[in-house]
């Protein structure tokens, strides 16, 4: 049996610990100090949701995408980058917003979203997105958006 040495206890003094931390805060650019969502694209970037928006983050610096953006809440809930490269954006109030290409376009009840309140996103094996909302389930593939169960689904 191996026995480790607890974080910050090195077994000799020479020992160094395996890793360094950092912690980004809002006054290093982060939107607020908590997040709530955490995801990374194919491209590399992290996205962090927080309750004052959302940041892409490259390893040193964040970006801020927030209301002057196109987001309608800035407080996010749930991220999803899924297998087109978009990535989608569960938001507490404000519905979901789909970033793709560098622009943003939501997604709210009145366009037939079961909620404006994400809790998760998920993607099927066949690129169906599943939003899951606090008033029920919608489902969205090749542009198409509902809240019916899918006729392949109802076997």
């Amino acid at each position: 049996m191996i026995h480790w040495p607890a974080w910050g206890q090195a077994s000799s003094p020479q020992a160094q610990p395996p890793f360094v931390f950092r912690t980004w805060k809002s006054e290093d650019g982060l939107p607020h100090n908590s997040v709530t969502a955490i995801t990374q694209t194919p491209d590399g970037y992290l996205w962090l949701g927080t309750y004052n928006g959302l940041a892409r983050f490259d390893g040193v610096h964040c970006q801020v995408l927030g209301l002057k953006n196109g987001l309608r809440s800035l407080q996010i809930s749930a991220l999803l980058p899924d297998s087109h490269g978009t990535l989608w954006i569960g938001t507490v109030g404000g519905g979901l917003s789909r970033l793709e290409h560098g622009r943003i376009q939501t997604l709210t009840a009145a366009n037939g979203l079961a909620g404006d309140t994400i809790n998760q996103l998920l993607e099927d094996k066949d690129g169906m997105i599943w939003i899951i909302t606090t008033a029920g389930l919608t489902w969205w593939k090749n542009g198409v958006l509902a809240t019916n169960v899918p006729a392949e689904l109802k076997q």
